[in-house]
């Protein structure tokens, strides 16, 4: 099993902290995400991890090296997005289209995760296309919201109306089998549309959803994560989850 960490982007809403460097390289404590990221994917189990670079890919796969000469249980690549500064992240996926396999792993590269999740999502052939949620009291409008029919997610965007939303996708999906080859032929799709470059890989999840193809809900069930978007959210995991980027 692979995973593809999608790590082409700048940041810009963490400026200064990426004025000069990706928002993969963010120093979260002692460590980068993408740090971070590439650990908990070996102590996971994972095979390979393909990194989707972009803005100043040229310090990632410095940091790619020094991350890799620690150890040598995971193998680690990476795939250059062209079009990073005029896209979102559906393009930086689409990029890696080739090296999908028959199955793997997508991560955000924003994403601060417990290896649990990983393991679990790995063993988890539930459904072609499992996208990881998480369930709480409230939410806001820079959630990426879900709504579900059981344990099947029939939409997944921002604008879902707060009190209807039924969880939150925190960046993290596993692609399997057909799972795989209907991704790779709604990213086609999608790319070749007046709005491909600008839409996010998410819309890809949703058109799938609503087309009959079976995208499932995998439920993280209360294991720690952070999405570091903001100053803030980079603050609380500075504070108060070190142990979850060490672990």
């Amino acid at each position: 099993m692979k995973a593809l960490i999608l790590a082409a982007g700048q940041g810009t809403r963490l400026r200064p902290e990426t004025d000069n460097r990706p928002k993969c390289l963010v120093d979260i404590g002692g460590s980068t995400i993408l740090a971070h990221q590439i650990r908990t994917c070996a102590k996971a189990g994972l095979d390979e991890a393909v990194v989707i670079t972009g803005f100043e890919w040229q310090q990632v796969e410095t940091e790619i090296t020094n991350i890799t000469s620690e150890q040598d249980s995971l193998k680690v690549s990476t795939v250059y997005n062209p079009f990073f500064g005029i896209s979102n992240n559906l393009a930086t996926l689409w990029s890696a289209r080739h090296v999908m396999g028959d199955a793997f792993i997508s991560i955000n590269g924003d994403d601060i995760l417990d290896v649990s999740i990983l393991k679990r999502l790995r063993a988890d052939n539930s459904q072609p296309i499992l996208v990881s949620i998480d369930q709480k009291d409230g939410y806001d409008d820079d959630d990426m919201k879900i709504l579900l029919d059981g344990n099947r997610i029939t939409a997944i965007n921002k604008t879902i109306p707060l009190a209807q939303a039924q969880g939150e996708s925190i960046g993290i999906m596993k692609f399997s089998g057909k799972g795989v080859t209907r991704l790779q032929e709604e990213l086609e799709t999608m790319i070749r549309t007046e709005t491909g470059l600008s839409d996010w890989y998410t819309k890809s999840i949703e058109r799938i959803a609503q087309s009959g193809f079976p995208v499932g809900a995998f439920n993280i069930e209360g294991a720690p994560w952070a999405e570091i978007d903001f100053p803030e959210d980079l603050a609380y995991v500075r504070t108060h989850l070190q142990d979850l980027v060490h672990g």
